[in-house]
């Protein structure tokens, strides 16, 4: 089964055009991160699977540490890159000693598993993430023009 985005090459066509005229890493960055913060919040609703039921994760020292239901909901993130490209997935905890649950809140929530459930993070990509691009990309367009108009009125001395 392959999932078919369709808009995509017109969306990318329009933020290569706004980028063109952003010079700065940090502003293209920023101007894209309000694009991504749309598509984070379409990737942390359904489709992305939600347990009826805790879980949990079992230490190397013997702990038991509850997983909360909707972990991995909370888990998605806006991650960005080194020359202005935003990046959208699952946040991954690096330590989860010290916990006493995971996923309560954003900051102790851990993706980690999301590549598990559906076999590969390839397979992950293309039925959760590809699927908020698609659903969310009219919203990540709004959200990237309005703060191009921003950065644009900023440089201009046009208002703000």
């Amino acid at each position: 089964m392959e999932i078919q985005v369709e808009g995509i090459d017109q969306l990318r066509e329009r933020l290569k055009g706004y980028l063109r005229r952003v010079e700065n890493v940090k502003e293209k960055t920023r101007i894209l991160a309000a694009g991504g913060v749309q598509v984070r919040k379409v990737a942390a609703q359904s489709p992305t699977p939600k347990s009826s039921k805790v879980h949990y994760y079992y230490s190397k020292k013997g702990g038991k540490i509850p997983i909360t239901p909707g972990n991995l909901r909370r888990s998605m993130k806006v991650y960005k890159g080194k020359e202005g490209d935003v990046f959208i997935g699952p946040h991954v905890l690096r330590r989860v000693a010290g916990l006493s649950e995971i996923g309560r809140t954003q900051k102790t929530a851990s993706g980690y598993y999301a590549a598990a459930l559906y076999g590969s993070a390839a397979r992950f990509r293309q039925m959760i993430m590809e699927t908020a691009l698609d659903k969310s990309s009219p919203a990540a367009l709004r959200a990237i023009e309005k703060a191009y108009k921003r950065y644009h009125d900023k440089i201009s001395g046009n208002g703000g």
